[in-house]
């Protein structure tokens, strides 16, 4: 398959397809610009509808991701285009090409081939046929415009290297026309204006040459106030004294150095101290088994890739006879950052070439340089890289050559490349972060293996923290460890990470910071006041105001220049030395009202969202509010949960913030996560959060949010199998209820004091319980649930005062509710209670049949409690009226989730494990047989 950019969006097989749309031959462009590399949904959400999408925007991408599969597929094409968490990614296959891609190999080949102009004048012919039109021509909107302006200008700047390619081979009849419809296309551009002039001298046309020059200087000084360069007047004065030569093509021997120059050794002392870094210093070699490589080291500032570098050099020196070149293209250095032409002069100086006034084109001067090196072996150092246009002059043509960049920005056109390598480098292992802090040590501090290791995770593991700290303490013997983590713990961290004459970490971060757009410092600050720990887009956009799409494009972009990591099925967030300074800048820069701006507006988001998850996952309990956006729904219970999960970080954050900050928002977030914690959660978190948000529930009268709070603590103290506080909390709830007018909505926390009260032989209380709650229930039968789970406790009441044959008729009620519903988890309760009347009335084929359904209904369920007890159960059963071979699979299963079963069902499991022949020693050994 064929895919055309430069021009119109075209995809040809035997033919152009016929491609269903605007939107999917736009998303066709998107994909092929980044091929290879997943695109964010965002930023496609963006392309498609460039402003104000619609609400249905990321159902209808899927939809033209569909059609685009079907329309290739249908074509012949091996293309894949496939879905990942973020966004989707086109991957060629062997036998696909893109023109935009054909003409930068043909580009690159034609200035590789600079020496032969022949040669290279066949190459720029060729990428130039690729163009059919202005590149994107009919899909260009506002997010693609600059892609589609930077291939537009390497077609104007291909242009003129193909024209002066004709100009050097004294080819100039043909070269005018188009260097005068290239001037006129580009009246401002200062090189045609010169090749034109040349040519037209070369045809004997003097006159038109100096009236091209008088035009151009006009122009220039009416719309920009300037004068021609110093180059294009030395050509205007011999073109006035008729002197003016033909352009020569130089040769190697122009460049080449009239006098013995030593062999380049630039690279900077090797560090002594350098610790760790086993791997990525095992990857880095390999890449250097064979000829010809780039390798981009990324990382954020103070990481250490400059070490690594300066280290991989030294360890490599022996195999670049012809010498090893370090240039520090000081980026976030208080000076200047080196422009392209000033270090391509660098370098060819210290390779012994002499370089005059007149060499002062950027391009021409990388020809030059790639032709001095062709044939040597060289390792080239670029050391704090901003991005790929500092590095591409400098890249030999050639393969032979070795060249290690180092960049706070991840550099995705420069490892796009065949031959390029990126390696990012992340915080050390802790082992050798500690050995790197034990290593400034020679005292009795260094056996303090606790208080280095917590120095090393509050220096999170960081490269120049770890020296910041170890400098400190070598230089105050007396320095308590304990004093130094208090110190690192505090607010004090950035100025401990300093030195007198090092601005430490905090200068690292600022000129990574000062580097950044407005845009993107503005949201960097908003994501560090923020009460979040992790940030997606969603999150993003709600703090900071922009949309979706722009908010992806900031976090990726914040991940790219390593001032924000990025961990799968998480989000992205700020570790904590870029945190505490992010808020530095917050405090100088921003109101002090911001921080409860971001807050309020995220927290605005949470309790909307954990509603609509709370209202799918529980309907019939009482809501947490009445009404909930129809925009906010969830699908199925699945995705609520999923959710929960998800961002089950997050929302303990936002507990934790609301509780002090904004107390009738804490109980909503609480009882909205009551599901994740019953199923996933950690219990004891749980109860914890309960309880404090009950302390913010009293301290603001919120007797509402006490009423549910009282609810969710009973219910969490149930699951503990804690029976006094339980059943106190559960009829506080109950209380409340009715003192708030909501008796009705106190069914769930009867039903639940019915199941505690018969659980603990409080059989005539639970009898009183579930007589009142059984008076409460609607007559409309509209909370099935409900109305099962209460006869579902009578049954089990019934059943536990002797009375099992009485107990079926509610039971079987109970299971009649539910089987209309699919409720499989409420099911399995219900078939277990019927196991028990069946053993209790001496029918084991009943029994059995019950347990075992119950466990069906359980196979896919994760809360291993609920399933721990229906484990025991049938365990039992088997081992009284089957064999005990039977039982295995159940006491195995058992075995392993001891912790998470009820502390009555772990104890009748333990009593069964032991009794078992072998124990638990057989257990441990059995294994499922396989189908």
């Amino acid at each position: 398959m064929e895919y055309r950019l430069l021009g119109n969006v075209e995809a040809v097989a035997n033919g152009t397809v016929k491609l269903p749309g605007a939107r999917v031959r736009t998303l066709l462009a998107v994909l092929l610009l980044d091929h290879g590399q997943t695109v964010p949904i965002g930023r496609t959400v963006d392309a498609l509808w460039d402003t104000h999408p619609p609400h249905t925007a990321i159902r209808q991408v899927q939809h033209c991701v569909s059609l685009l599969r079907k329309t290739l597929t249908a074509a012949g094409a091996r293309t894949r285009v496939s879905t990942h968490t973020s966004g989707y990614r086109l991957d060629l296959a062997d036998d696909d090409s893109i023109d935009a891609v054909e003409f930068d190999r043909l580009v690159q080949r034609a200035r590789d081939r600079a020496a032969h102009p022949g040669d290279a004048l066949a190459a720029w012919q060729a990428a130039l046929a690729l163009w059919r039109g202005p590149a994107l021509a009919d899909v260009v909107n506002t997010p693609l415009a600059p892609r589609a302006e930077f291939y537009n200008q390497q077609r104007v700047v291909a242009t003129e290297e193909h024209l002066a390619c004709l100009v050097n081979l004294d080819r100039y009849a043909e070269a005018i026309a188009g260097l005068t419809s290239l001037c006129l296309a580009e009246p401002l551009r200062e090189r045609p204006v010169e090749l034109l002039i040349q040519a037209l001298r070369g045809v004997g046309r003097r006159i038109e040459a100096l009236d091209h020059y008088q035009r151009f200087s006009t122009r220039l000084a009416d719309e920009l106030g300037i004068d021609p360069s110093d180059r294009l007047q030395n050509l205007h004065r011999e073109l006035l004294r008729g002197t003016m030569r033909a352009p020569v093509t130089p040769s190697i021997s122009d460049i080449a150095p009239r006098t013995p120059t030593p062999t380049p050794a630039e690279l900077p002392a090797n560090l002594a101290g350098f610790t760790g870094r086993a791997e990525t210093m095992r990857q880095l070699r390999k890449f250097t088994d064979s000829r010809g490589a780039i390798m981009v080291i990324t990382g954020t500032g103070g990481i250490g890739k400059t070490s690594v570098a300066v280290r991989l050099g030294h360890e490599l020196a022996d195999q670049f006879t012809d010498g090893r070149l370090y240039l520090d293209l000081r980026t976030h250095s208080p000076c200047e950052p080196m422009t392209p032409m000033a270090a391509l002069a660098r370098v060819m100086r210290s390779l012994g070439a002499t370089l005059g006034p007149g060499d002062t084109d950027v391009d021409e001067l990388a020809g030059r340089y790639r032709t001095l090196v062709h044939d040597k072996r060289l390792l080239i150092v670029l050391d704090d890289v901003a991005d790929y246009t500092q590095v591409l002059p400098l890249l030999p043509g050639a393969s032979g050559s070795l060249v290690i960049v180092t960049s706070r920005n991840d550099l995705p056109r420069l490892t796009g490349r065949a031959d390029a390598v990126s390696v990012p480098l992340g915080p050390l292992d802790r082992d050798d972060a500690v050995a790197m802090l034990r290593g400034f040590l020679d005292d009795g501090r260094a056996a303090d293996t606790v208080n280095l290791d917590l120095l090393a995770h509050l220096c999170t593991d960081q490269p120049m923290a770890l020296r910041l700290t170890g400098e400190r303490l070598r230089r105050r013997p007396r320095l308590r460890l304990s004093d130094a983590v208090t110190t690192m713990a505090g607010s004090g961290m950035l100025d401990w990470l300093s030195l007198p004459g090092d601005p430490g970490v905090r200068g690292a971060l600022d000129a990574s910071y000062q580097a950044l757009p407005s845009r993107l410092r503005t949201v960097w600050r908003r994501l560090a006041v923020s009460p979040l720990r992790w940030h997606g887009a969603d999150t993003t956009a709600a703090a900071t105001g922009l949309s979706i799409g722009d908010s992806q494009g900031a976090l990726e972009a914040l991940e790219a220049k390593h001032l924000l990591g990025y961990v799968e099925d998480k989000g992205h967030r700020l570790d904590r030395l870029a945190l505490a300074y992010a808020v530095e800048r917050s405090a100088i820069e921003d109101p002090p009202s911001i921080r409860e701006t971001v807050a309020t507006a995220l927290l605005t988001r949470y309790v909307d969202r954990i509603d609509a998850a709370y209202q799918m996952l529980s309907p019939e309990f009482p809501p947490i509010r009445t009404r909930v956006n129809p925009a906010l729904h969830f699908s199925d219970k699945p995705s609520a949960m999923t959710w929960l999960h998800r961002e089950s970080d997050n929302l303990g954050a936002c507990i934790e913030y609301a509780a002090i900050h904004e107390p009738t928002r804490c109980w909503p977030l609480v009882i909205g996560m009551t599901n994740w914690w019953v199923a996933r959660g950690d219990r004891d978190q749980w109860r914890d959060y309960l309880d404090l948000a009950l302390d913010a529930a009293r301290a603001v009268g919120d007797r509402h949010g006490q009423w549910r709070l009282h609810h969710g603590l009973g219910l969490a103290h149930h699951l503990r199998g804690c029976f006094a506080p339980s059943r106190a909390h559960l009829r506080k709830s109950v209380a409340l209820a009715e003192q708030l007018g909501h008796a009705d909505d106190s069914l769930w926390t009867l039903s639940i004091l019915s199941e505690l009260e018969i659980e603990n032989s409080r059989h005539v209380d639970a009898r009183n319980t579930l007589d009142r709650a059984i008076g409460l229930l609607p007559s409309d039968g509209r909370r099935p649930r409900l109305e099962a789970t209460l006869y579902r406790n009578l049954g089990n009441l019934l059943l536990r005062t002797g009375a099992p044959e009485e107990a079926i008729a509610p039971l079987r009620r109970a299971n009649t509710i539910l089987s209309g519903i699919g409720a499989a988890v409420c099911r399995s309760y219900v078939e277990i209670a019927l196991g028990e009347v069946g053993e209790a009335l001496d029918d084991p084929v009943d029994a059995g049949r019950h347990y075992r359904q119950a466990l069906r209904l359980l196979d896919d369920f994760h809360d291993h409690a609920l399933r721990a007890r229906a484990h025991v159960r049938m365990a039992a059963h088997t081992i009284k009226h089957d064999t005990a071979e039977e039982a295995v699979p159940h006491l195995a299963w058992l075995l392993s989730h001891l912790d998470s079963a009820s502390a009555a069902t772990a104890a009748e499991a333990r009593r069964l494990i032991d009794d078992f022949p072998g124990g638990e020693p057989a257990l441990l050994a059995w294994r499922p047989k396989r189908t």
